[in-house]
């Protein structure tokens, strides 16, 4: 399962969770809260700071642009 899966699934049981937005890699949806994470959506990367695929402190919308877009 990937981890908005997961979120999705623990929200229908009223667990609570941090607030999430699952998003394609040619979309950027409009976020009102920061700061946020972005990371990387896959079944088959577990470890995703291993791959570099975890953006830490991105503290407004100028800034998840450009950490999408960075490698």
């Amino acid at each position: 399962m990937t981890e908005s899966q997961v979120y999705t699934m623990l929200g229908d049981y009223s667990i609570p969770t941090p607030k999430f937005v699952s998003f394609g890699l040619d979309e950027l949806p409009e976020i009102n809260f920061f700061p946020v994470v972005l990371k990387i959506e896959s079944e088959k990367i577990v470890h995703k700071s291993d791959f570099g695929a975890v953006k830490l402190n991105i503290n407004s919308a100028a800034a998840l642009e450009a950490a999408k877009k960075s490698p």
